[in-house]
């Protein structure tokens, strides 16, 4: 028996996680009082358990990336507003 067990039911890679999800469901309803499908509960964990971890792989940030693209393209205008603000509202003008 291969260790993949998704190889075992095929079609499962064509459902949407919902829909997966929802087999889960039905299976443990299904098997109220009786021993339920493990190799197919295992299969479909598996490919869940695959697109999470393609998403959350896809969803990791590149930190240096991101703080390079705020120094570039937002600092200078972050730095420019304070400045201008903070100088509008602390100026010797306002106190007389």
């Amino acid at each position: 028996m291969p260790d993949d067990k998704s190889a075992l039911y095929p079609p499962l890679e064509q459902l949407s996680t919902e829909e997966l999800e929802k087999l889960l469901l039905q299976d443990f309803v299904a098997s109220s009082g009786s021993e339920p499908d493990v190799d197919y509960i295992m299969a479909i964990m598996e490919v869940i358990q695959k697109r999470e971890a393609e998403t959350s792989a896809a969803e990791c940030v590149d930190v240096d990336k991101a703080w390079n693209d705020f120094k570039e393209n937002y600092q200078e205008k972050f730095n420019s507003f304070v400045s201008d603000n903070f100088c509008e509202s602390h100026s010797s003008d306002h106190l007389n």
